[in-house]
């Protein structure tokens, strides 16, 4: 009965050793960017090394006015995702002040989500109002990293 109980004590660790080691460990990062009134492109690297298996991109987006695209680039410079989120609201270069005392405003709002197979080098997340705009921006990633 002793070993049999002894074998059993055995397996159990080793599958919990063995459960453990099957963990996945990632790395997380997230970055809040806030453009006003700005039409300058902002180009937001994002470096992986080798040890990354995949990686999961969400983007989120919140425009006041005028328009704004988002595009993910792998490092072969391979566009593997993006979108265009626009406002009826166009901004008023005469009357700067017109845009937050209008009758009628509205925010925007538009996401992307993208999973993408662990190539090393640098992604990017490139940012391209058009014209100025009123926007913040949420970055996340999660790098899945290889065991």
């Amino acid at each position: 009965m002793k070993n049999s109980t002894r074998i059993a004590s055995f397996f159990l660790l080793f599958m919990s050793a063995y459960s453990f080691a099957q963990l996945e460990s990632t790395f997380d990062l997230s970055r809040s960017i806030t453009l006003n009134h700005t039409s300058e492109q902002k180009i937001i690297p994002l470096t992986v090394k080798d040890d990354t298996s995949h990686i999961n991109f969400e983007v989120n987006c919140e425009l006041l006015y005028n328009e704004i695209g988002i595009e993910i680039i792998d490092p072969a410079g391979k566009v593997l995702g993006s979108f265009t989120i626009e406002s009826q609201v166009v901004y008023d270069e005469k009357n700067k002040d017109a845009v937050n005392t209008r009758a009628y405003q509205e925010t925007v709002t538009g996401q992307i989500i993208k999973v993408v197979k662990g190539t090393e080098g640098t992604f990017k997340i490139i940012i391209t109002p058009k014209g100025k705009v009123s926007s913040k921006i949420e970055i996340k990633s999660k790098q899945y990293l290889k065991n």
